[in-house]
């Protein structure tokens, strides 16, 4: 069976995409595993151990979604095309924001079956599955022809599954983890680290790759004790369960600092992470500080001290955060059978 993965990563899109997919491909026959890429800036190619297709990249992204491959569509699809028509390629799995229906259309002939990974609902797709992980299985029946959707659909790196976590919760926050994603384009994590750098805690924080602002940042904090950097890291989860709580973004994270039963503070720091706000919010798991560009400093100031006042609430929150997933139920080793 050969798989192909057509999936993008940057300081402008960040390295979620590359990592499920990675995340994916772990559970399968790597001798048959292909992955096409655009070779944009502060990528993560480097990172894919499998065959890899690298296509130049006229670099002109921006943060419209739209601009994500560099060029359109038709174009994008026929260099796609040039590559896989040499193979018969059983799944052409898809993560890509910028990759619609028109895309889709002009490959189906060359591929025996298409799966689509998104995060929105409203984008048009000519596929055969849509893996849509922020929604549940019945909105997923409502909107897609057919699809895998929920939390029963979570593309987990594979660590996750031979886990034995036990959390126990500090007397007060003496651990706080810091991750903003991959690449952080609004540089938000320098801001954190100099808003708590004075507080009593321990604040460990992960800059993933596609971070440019990796150096600026470790030359900032050389002399801030407290702070311990963290640069490019195969696996997070660790960290994550070290932490009385967590301070990051609204992506794939989130779920994984559920999976270390930690809670989390939580800053939107793109428009796609609104889709799965309520989600989380409404399940306990996390206290939502607002988006990138609003006054979250003073709401995660507000938090901190709350909960230090209050740690019980933070034990009811990882209780939820163990209740959210159940890891047993996952279904990403069994996509293709």
């Amino acid at each position: 069976m050969n798989i192909f993965f057509r999936v993008d990563s940057s300081n402008i899109i960040g390295t979620g995409h590359v990592f499920r997919c990675l995340n994916i491909a772990y559970h399968y026959n790597s001798e048959n595993i292909f992955f096409i890429c655009k070779n944009h800036n502060y990528n993560i190619n480097s990172k894919i151990p499998y065959k890899l297709f690298e296509l130049e990249s006229s670099n002109n992204l921006n943060t419209n979604i739209n601009s994500w491959l560099g060029e359109s569509e038709e174009d994008d699809a026929k260099k796609t095309i040039e590559i896989i028509k040499n193979y018969e390629v059983d799944w052409l799995i898809i993560d890509h924001y910028s990759i619609n229906k028109k895309w889709e259309n002009m490959l189906k002939k060359y591929v025996k079956k298409i799966l689509v990974i998104d995060d929105y609902i409203d984008r048009v797709h000519d596929c055969d599955i849509v893996l849509n992980q922020q929604f549940s299985q019945e909105e997923g029946d409502r909107i897609y022809k057919k699809s895998y959707c929920g939390n029963d659909y979570l593309i987990l790196h594979h660590k996750y599954f031979n886990m034995n976590v036990e959390k126990k919760i500090s007397k007060r926050i003496e651990r706080i983890n810091i991750f903003m994603g991959g690449a952080d384009t609004p540089n938000i994590t320098e801001n954190i680290i100099f808003l708590l750098k004075d507080y009593d805690i321990i604040l460990d924080v992960i800059i993933g790759k596609s971070n440019n602002n990796y150096q600026k940042i470790l030359e900032l904090t050389k002399n801030i004790k407290n702070v311990n950097i963290y640069y490019d890291l195969d696996f997070i989860g660790d960290l994550f369960l070290q932490a009385d709580l967590c301070i990051g973004s609204l992506g794939g994270t989130s779920y994984e600092r559920c999976l270390m039963k930690t809670p989390s503070l939580c800053v939107c720091i793109a428009e796609n992470q609104k889709t799965v706000l309520d989600k989380f919010i409404n399940s306990g798991v996390i206290k939502y500080v607002g988006m990138y560009n609003e006054n979250y400093e003073k709401n995660i100031l507000y938090w901190i001290n709350y909960f230090n006042n209050n740690i019980h609430e933070l034990e009811v929150m990882s209780e939820r955060c163990s209740n959210f997933i159940d890891i047993k139920n996952n279904k990403i080793k069994n996509l293709f059978f």
